[in-house]
């Protein structure tokens, strides 16, 4: 790699951790919000609906939370835009086993072979990955999670703690139009010996949140296992009502960066450099998806969201027909969306829509690598949320990644929605 971009890999890092740390003050200097409280949000929008528990009848199409992030400029984060984005390095691997824009038509296994890096895909694998990951704990679990209601993963939990192993638990104390998971959560872990406590203040404002998902089994030690990726602690992640992606890892490098990042947020303190050499990590993550999306080749992207993030769209639409973006049917009537869509389809990129299983999944496939995290293309999730995601290239989870991708592809359809010019291309 050029002398040229490793520099500018090490600025961005630096900028970035630069930034987590200046919006860390900017947090205690600002009164926190209240938790459950549902925050305006871009008008036209439906953010409707709510996961549903073990048993509760489906009675909606949208059957996970929606969160839409885009309206508006916090002052905050365009004041700190200035102070420069992340260039993350990304996980070095072997060759690659297919091109992203070619369709595959082998099954996507849920989850790959146990090895050191390994996919997961929903919904196919339900909770199982997870709970056999707890199975090898001795040291302890950490846990960071923007929703926790699904009972089976808590007292999974609970029974760890029982035992007299630490667990530990970072839950948002402002999910999203889910006033409801707040007691809810209260509840599930009332007179257990877990230790839990709300994500840092930093955090916990009306544009930023902790919307990170991950586990660690054993953290800080060779023993490590982790899983990071977008399913939260949910009925609708684990059985089957949602699209969802995940990696479980037992590569050291991984696993101490992600425990780095539990213990800064932890002790409400910045991540810091170190985590960004190896995670795409927010505050700070916007460079490195646009380094990531602007390579050669085709382009595969799974998004939730389509918020303000032009400079990514302009990425995407430069791979024209060689792009495909799949995303949840509910964002049909999102003028945001239209506008976006409207942008990328005059330059070719494929769009397609999918009702159900709802598209939760947050997964990014070019020729050679595959990002898996928490991050929403929308300028909050990159910008000030914290969130955390994977890059890799190891073919195998690429091939598995890809063929996942294509199985929703093949049952979604094309993007019927309204093209509304988007505004100053």
């Amino acid at each position: 790699m050029p002398k040229r971009t490793l520099g500018r890999m090490r600025d961005g890092r630096i900028r970035a951790a630069l930034y987590e740390a200046i919006g860390s003050l900017a947090g205690l200097l600002r009164p926190p919000v209240t938790p459950g409280k549902h925050y305006r949000k871009q008008p036209g929008n439906p953010e409707t609906g709510r996961m549903r528990r073990r048993g509760e009848r489906q009675d909606t199409a949208i059957p996970e939370t929606q969160r839409r992030w885009t309206a508006g400029r916090l002052t905050y984060s365009t004041m700190m835009r200035g102070t420069g984005l992340v260039l993350v390095g990304l996980l070095s691997g072997c060759g690659v086993a297919q091109a992203a824009g070619v369709a595959s038509p082998v099954a996507a296994p849920p989850k790959t072979p146990i090895t050191a890096l390994s996919w997961i895909s929903e919904p196919q694998a339900g909770f199982s990955p997870w709970r056999a990951a707890l199975r090898q704990v001795q040291t302890g679990v950490d846990v960071n999670a923007y929703l926790l209601t699904d009972s089976a993963y808590v007292q999974d939990l609970r029974q760890i703690a029982r035992r007299g192993i630490p667990v530990r638990i970072i839950l948002a104390a402002n999910p999203y139009h889910d006033a409801a998971a707040i007691p809810e959560e209260k509840s599930l872990l009332a007179g257990s010996r877990i230790t839990w406590h709300w994500a840092p203040a930093r955090f916990d404002r009306a544009y930023a949140m902790d919307h990170a998902k991950y586990l660690i089994v054993n953290p800080g030690t060779p023993q490590a296992v982790a899983i990071v990726g977008s399913p939260n602690g949910t009925w609708s992640a684990f059985d089957g009502a949602n699209a969802e992606d995940a990696i479980e890892t037992t590569r050291l490098a991984l696993t101490t960066a992600l425990t780095q990042v539990f213990h800064a947020d932890w002790t409400g303190r910045p991540a810091g450099v170190a985590p960004r050499h190896i995670l795409v990590l927010s505050p700070g993550a916007r460079s490195a998806f646009v380094t990531l999306v602007a390579g050669s080749g085709p382009v595969a992207v799974t998004a939730e969201e389509l918020g303000d993030v032009p400079a990514l769209y302009r990425a995407l639409a430069a791979h024209g027909p060689n792009a495909r973006l799949l995303v949840p049917t509910s964002l049909l009537t999102s003028r945001t969306a239209q506008r976006t869509v409207a942008f990328l389809r005059q330059a070719g990129v494929q769009v397609h829509t999918l009702r159900r299983p709802y598209v939760h999944a947050k997964c990014l496939i070019t020729a050679q690598q595959t990002w898996v995290g928490s991050q929403n293309w929308s300028e909050p999730s990159m910008d000030n949320n914290r969130e955390v995601g994977v890059t890799t290239a190891n073919p195998t989870v690429h091939a598995h990644a890809l063929a996942w991708f294509n199985q929703l592809w093949a049952q979604a359809v094309p993007w019927q929605g309204r093209l509304v010019p988007r505004e100053g291309g």
